[in-house]
């Protein structure tokens, strides 16, 4: 526990102080890490875990994703028969037992969507996966503060969907005008590429898988 509270708390890699400088100057922060200024950081998937999995709890807890799903279920009119509303409920108390590490799949993803908009010579896979495993982190510590916010708003699943998906991209388009030295219109529109390729694959992979799961589920069932 003393090195648990000493890892967290303290200002040389501390999880905070690395919380405070992401929200302030993300670009700082990847520019420092990747280029080996490691010490004062926290490490980048500690961190993006120990948000995401905060974030997830909070989001389960307060029922907005039980909404958000419900709202989903309620606009997909394929899930008519009664074993494709087992299999969709099914589906759903996995993604809400396992909420966080769902969100840390999409990192590969949109990492090489960051690798393919950027310019080649502009850093490695490695160091696209350091960038965006930040970002994603201190994405999920604004959105955890959002949700109490969110709840007292209509529609709250379109507009937290859609607040989520704006942070995403100023994060990741000022941590390219300061790690690439872009401008700001050109950060803005190579992060809006990333958001859109990388969730795009994201989602298209995971319905392939989806539909692959359903099948063989439904083979074993009958």
């Amino acid at each position: 526990m003393s090195e648990f509270f000493s890892a967290v708390f303290s200002i040389e890699r501390g999880f905070f102080f690395t919380t405070v400088q992401m929200l302030k100057h993300p670009g700082q922060v990847v520019h420092d890490y990747v280029n080996g200024k490691m010490k004062p950081y926290f490490p980048p998937f500690r961190f993006v875990f120990i948000w995401i999995t905060l974030y997830s709890l909070v989001l389960v807890w307060s029922g907005l994703l039980d909404l958000q799903m419900e709202q989903m279920s309620a606009q997909n009119p394929t899930l008519q028969s009664p074993d494709q509303a087992e299999m969709a409920k099914k589906v759903q108390g996995f993604i809400q037992s396992y909420f966080n590490f769902v969100g840390l799949l999409s990192l590969p993803f949109i990492t090489l969507a960051s690798k393919w908009v950027v310019d080649k010579n502009d850093g490695n896979f490695a160091e696209h996966f350091i960038a965006n495993t930040y970002a994603l982190g201190v994405q999920s510590a604004i959105m955890l503060f959002l949700i109490p916010l969110i709840l007292f708003i209509p529609n709250q699943s379109i507009l937290f969907s859609a607040a989520g998906f704006g942070i995403g991209i100023f994060i990741l388009a000022l941590i390219y005008r300061r790690w690439f030295s872009y401008s700001f219109w050109s950060s803005v529109g190579r992060s809006i590429a990333v958001n859109i390729i990388g969730t795009g694959m994201f989602i298209i992979s995971s319905m392939i898988i989806g539909i692959i799961v359903s099948i063989i589920w439904i083979i074993l069932t009958n």
